[in-house]
């Protein structure tokens, strides 16, 4: 077949895309990141009880890993400053909790709210 030059991508445009997406995602991590360490700052005890919930869920309908739930529990036995220096952490461990949390849904339920 013979196609116009300009019809064909450049060898790296496949590289550049892949680049654009992570940087997006690497976006949109951090600022889940961001509202969830905002959120656990201010955290109710109703709040807590909810998230508490959520974890209760996870184990029951088998949604999760044992290990996350673990963690999970934890986490949310926490006083507000611990829970929110746990958050605030940059390990691998923390951004896989962050990227499915109990704190999630509170978060979208709190905004619609206040809409």
């Amino acid at each position: 077949y013979v196609v116009p030059p300009e019809s064909i991508a450049p060898p790296n445009a496949g590289t550049e895309a892949m680049l654009r997406a992570r940087a997006l995602q690497a976006d949109k991590d951090e600022a889940r990141r961001r509202d969830q360490v905002e959120f656990a700052s201010g955290l109710s005890t109703r709040d807590r009880a909810r998230a508490r919930l959520i974890v209760a869920r996870w184990e029951t309908e088998n949604l999760c890993s044992p290990a996350y739930i673990k963690a999970w529990r934890a986490l949310l036995e926490l006083p507000r400053p611990a829970l929110r220096r746990k958050l605030e952490a940059r390990d691998d461990f923390t951004r896989v909790l962050l990227a499915n949390a109990p704190l999630t849904p509170l978060i979208a339920q709190r905004r619609r709210d206040t809409a």
